[in-house]
């Protein structure tokens, strides 16, 4: 599974630009938490020629809804990607699961350096101060 990004423009033009009956009907989800409610809907097509991407087998919209729990839409966001499973070795609940599953891989690595450990906020005090408790954990590659 590989996400397409902004950073990856030819592919996201290629994928962007095949024809809405060149997937079959999506497969939908619905989950509430966190205070919103959240519409996927998942498409799958085999890869296009145009998709120059080693072992690509399908490509990927994934399109999100999500409303607050007073029904009231707050944002709509479309995901494209790619992946090397054909439709036999993935069914659509397993896509979306390696999807989401991807966005979980990559929100724990960069979710390091935007937060502070409850050890770097500690008050404790020493001679060797925060410095040294610091230095015990080595800094996180991202």
């Amino acid at each position: 599974m590989f996400t397409v990004k902004d950073n990856q423009p030819g592919l996201v033009e290629a994928i962007g630009a095949l024809a809405p009956d060149a997937f079959p009907p999506a497969y939908r989800t619905v989950a509430r938490g966190h205070g919103r409610v959240e519409h996927r809907s998942l498409q799958t097509a085999p890869a296009p020629a145009m998709v120059s991407f080693p072992a690509a087998r399908q490509v990927l919209v994934l399109t999100r809804h999500t409303n607050d729990l007073a029904g009231r839409a707050l944002r709509t966001e479309v995901y494209y990607g790619i992946t090397s499973l054909d439709a036999a070795q993935a069914d659509p609940a397993r896509r979306v699961a390696l999807v989401r599953g991807q966005w979980t891989i990559e929100n724990q690595l960069h979710r390091g350096r935007g937060t502070l450990p409850a050890w770097k906020t500690s008050q404790a005090r020493c001679a060797c101060g925060r410095r040294a408790c610091c230095a015990r954990r080595p800094p996180l590659s991202c």
